[in-house]
């Protein structure tokens, strides 16, 4: 059993997907999932998290509900973009460690 937290954040996403395109979801085509989870990513600045909300989602649907294939080959997941560790200057360390 999926958290209740888990469920909103699911429905959510799959709501989202229904108003965009003012269609059940379960008439998606994987065309149409990847160009509304680029559109999350380029136009709307939706965070990784979020856009994997809606993937997760989107394959609970599939996968769960609908006892339908969710090919994640064909619709891949985002990935968690990794960040560089902050570097500091030499001035900077000697300013944290004093004189």
């Amino acid at each position: 059993m999926l958290r209740e937290s888990t469920q909103k954040a699911y429905l959510t996403g799959v709501t989202g997907i229904a108003r965009y395109y003012r269609v059940s979801p379960e008439h998606l085509s994987d065309e149409q999932i990847r160009s509304y989870l680029h559109v999350l990513i380029e136009e709307r600045n939706r965070s990784q998290s979020y856009i994997n909300q809606v993937y997760s989602g989107l394959q609970f649907l599939f996968e769960t509900t609908l006892k339908r294939d969710w090919s994640s080959w064909r619709i891949p997941r985002a990935r968690k973009s990794k960040k560089l560790p902050v570097v500091l200057s030499e001035q900077e360390v000697a300013g944290y460690l004093g004189p």
